[in-house]
Parts: C-alpha cells; structure tokens; sequence
C-alpha cells in the first residue's frame, strides 16, 4: 500500500507525457481542483484515454509491462540465500551463481540489440521474459551446485533482452536528450519500485514456505515463473511496437554468436565512449559485489529471515523512487548529467566506508540505505548518458552499454564470493575502492566529452 500513491502518479505523469502534456514536476504547481471541470481537461481526460485503448504503441504501456515484469522477476531473490544453504552449497555459490547469470548476460546483450533492432523491441521483451522464466524454473529444482549453474545461465541468457529492450524503445520514443533523460529516470524508477515491491512480496512468500509449506522454496520459483508467463500473455494483447524501421531480415550466424557481436559492435567502444563504458563496469562491478555480498551478509552473518531483507529492499525502493522522480529529473533539467555524476558516484564509495567501519546492526542497515540513495540516483544518469553520448542505433548501443554493465554483474559477485569467506566485508571495501576509482575516471570522461565538443564545430 506504501506503494501505491506513488507508483500511481508516476504512471499519471508517463500518461501526461506521451500525450504531450505537462510533466509531474510542471503539473504538481497548478492547482488541479480549480481545472477539473475545465473544456481543456476534459480534452487532457480524453487524451490521457486513448492510452488505454487496445494494443498501440505507448511508453506508458511499456512501463507498465516492464515494472510487472520487475515485480515478479524479484520474487525468488529474497529467499535465494536461504535456498542455497538448504541444498547445501558452499557460501562461494552465492556469487558464482550470480556471475554465471551475468556472464550469459554480458555475452548476450548486443545480440538482443540487434534482436531488437531487426524484429521489434517489444517481441524481443516477450521472448527474453519467457526465457528467464524457464531459466527460473530450472534454479528452482536444483538439488546442487550444477543444477543451480544451468538455471542461472539459461535466466542471464534472456535476462538483458528486457532491459535493452526497453532503454530502445525509449530512446526511439523520446525528442531531444531532456526527454531522454525523463524516460530514462522514469524507467529507473519503475525498475527500483518494482524490484522493491517484487523483493518484499518474495521474501514474505519465503517466510510462509517456510512455516506454512513444509519448507518448500520451490512453490515461490513455481509461483514467480507463473506470473512471468502471465505477464507475457496480457501484455502481448496491450503493447505496440514503436513505430520505426525494423529490417526483419533473418539474422546471419555471426549474428546470433555473441563474441561476433560483441565484435561488429566495437566500432562504437572508441575514445571518450570507450572510457564511459570502463567507468560503467567498474560502477557495475562496485554496485554487484556490494549488494549480493549485502543480500547474503543478513542471512550468513545477521540472521535475518527472507522477510527481513525484502522489507529492507521495499524500504530503499520508497527512497529511490522518490529519488527518482525529484533529484534526477532536477539533475536533467538543470545541469550537465556529466558533471553531476561525479559526487554521486563519489558518495557511493564514501558510504560504503561507514559500512565497513559499522560495528552494530543499526549503523550498518543506515550506511547501507544511504549507498542504496546514491546508486538509485547515478543509474538513471548512465542510461541517459550513453543514449545522449551516441547517435547510433538505439538498440546496438543499448546493448553495448548493457554489456558492459553485465560484464560487471559477472565479476563483482564472483568475487564477493570468493572472498566472502575470508572476511565477509571485503567485498565492500572492495566496492567502496571501485566507486573512488570510478570517480577519478568520470573527473577524466568528463574533460574528453568537453574536448570533443570543443572540436566538434570543426569537423
């Protein structure tokens, strides 16, 4: 219920939006009692209800099957540590597990581009979204370490179609990098609700598995497989495909094998965009390490119970859709995303040293919300960042720059995992490093975009 007001008003501002109308912040200072009965909001009214009609293209549409998707995408991931102990893997599994999702990931995000890019970006979101769930599945009855590896990569498979899916369609959809920006905080938001709701349903459903069920963790995979494949059956009746030119050719083999599209795609992995792309896996690779080892710290080391970590999870969601939909949009419209990005990344490094130096549960939970703050509020500017800072294809680039961020999926928790065992905070002292590095780096990005522009009048 916490959820709701919020979650209702940033649909109303995406509705508002593709209609042509005022966005949230500009809306939010009228006042609407005085326009209710108004000629020109019983047009608004009207045109806001045109979005609701059988399947068309439409942003709000696509959010709204994105943000279902993250609800019941997150469903198992609060129970996963617990699940993991009680097929008795190793404490490593944590973070291997992860980073063979992410590698699958990392070697299957420009194929979903150019999926995208040739068929349409919302059959590619259908298909990716079938194809976790059956991913899904398989972790589901897993009784040990290998079963569990073969769930996680047939997931991180499918797992990036959505996501570029989505930054394309936007970007095709959006006028100009301000709105960009917009649908790029917007989606941020959406994601992070989501996940947050998607997390505190998972682990009270794990709890009452666990009291209720027999201890059967499985009824929740079960369950969360169910709702993907429903949300993929509604949706596909509601949403349209952006109206662009999609080739629909058949794609070659070389196309469908990732390392030759990894490839082909190098030719946009040049210069200032090059150390853009350094600076988002070393961002993504401080992000992951941090919030697995986190995620599996309150069950290993805290005790916690999977409910604890879904509400901690729906706690930060409440933050970072406010986050969102404020300080992000502020940072759009008023200032240069590539100069504000750097304290925000720097403020990620600098919370997580209060973590590590925490000595009771209370500072600790509190460090980590205010790095939870900051991380929800430097994604959205990345996605805007790599869809201003190339004119390429919408989805080839969505899918280098998500490759790059699942290069660090694969590698932060992996090494979490590793090092868990030797002492359970090194993976966020690691993480604080990471984010400092990354900050220099952006300081660095920063002058070579301003250089390139400088030029640019020249060329």
């Amino acid at each position: 219920m916490l959820f709701l007001p919020a979650v209702s008003a940033l649909f109303c501002q995406i509705a508002r939006q593709e209609v042509g109308l005022p966005s949230a912040l500009d809306f939010a200072e009228t006042k609407l009692h005085n326009s209710l009965h108004s000629v020109d909001d019983s047009m608004t009214n009207k045109a806001i209800w045109e979005v609701f009609s059988l399947r068309k293209a439409s942003v709000f549409r696509l959010l709204a099957y994105y943000f279902m998707i993250c609800i019941v995408a997150n469903f198992a991931h609060p129970i996963t540590p617990t699940f993991l102990q009680k097929i008795n893997c190793p404490d490593y599994m944590f973070g291997l597990a992860f980073a063979t999702m992410a590698l699958a990931n990392f070697l299957m995000a420009a194929f979903w581009g150019r999926f995208g890019d040739n068929y349409g970006y919302v059959k590619a979101m259908g298909i990716a979204c079938v194809g976790y769930a059956a991913g899904q599945f398989v972790f589901g009855q897993a009784n040990g370490p290998a079963t569990v590896l073969i769930g996680r990569f047939i997931a991180g498979t499918f797992m990036s179609g959505q996501a570029v899916s989505v930054m394309a369609y936007l970007a095709t959809a959006a006028k100009g990098n301000a709105a960009k920006g917009q649908y790029m905080a917007i989606f941020a938001a959406l994601a992070s609700v989501g996940s947050a709701i998607g997390y505190l349903i998972g682990g009270f459903l794990g709890d009452l598995a666990l009291a209720s069920w027999g201890g059967n963790l499985r009824i929740v995979f079960y369950l969360q497989v169910a709702g993907l494949l429903l949300t993929v059956l509604v949706s596909s009746a509601f949403v349209g495909e952006i109206q662009t030119v999609f080739s629909k050719k058949r794609l070659s083999l070389a196309e469908v094998n990732p390392i030759s599209n990894i490839i082909r795609s190098s030719h946009l992995v040049t210069g200032s965009m090059m150390m853009f792309l350094v600076i988002v896996f070393i961002t993504s690779f401080a992000t992951n390490a941090q919030d697995q080892s986190f995620n599996y710290f309150l069950k290993a080391q805290l005790n916690f119970p999977p409910s604890y970590n879904g509400i901690f999870k729906a706690v930060v969601g409440i933050i970072a859709l406010t986050a969102n939909l404020t300080i992000n949009i502020w940072i759009t419209r008023h200032t240069d995303s590539r100069k504000s990005i750097i304290p925000v990344i720097a403020m990620c490094g600098v919370s997580l040293i209060f973590l590590v130096i925490a000595q009771d549960q209370v500072f600790f939970l509190a460090s980590a919300l205010i790095f939870y703050i900051f991380n929800a509020i430097y994604v959205p500017i990345q996605q805007a960042l790599v869809v201003r800072n190339s004119s390429s294809s919408k989805g080839e680039i969505s899918g280098v720059f998500n490759a790059a961020k699942a290069l660090g999926m694969c590698t932060g928790p992996l090494f979490s995992g590793l090092v868990f065992a030797s002492n359970p905070k090194l993976p966020f002292i690691a993480a604080s490093l990471a984010f400092l590095l990354a900050t220099g780096l952006c300081v660095y990005n920063l002058m070579q975009f301003r250089k390139e522009d400088s030029l640019a009048p020249l060329a």
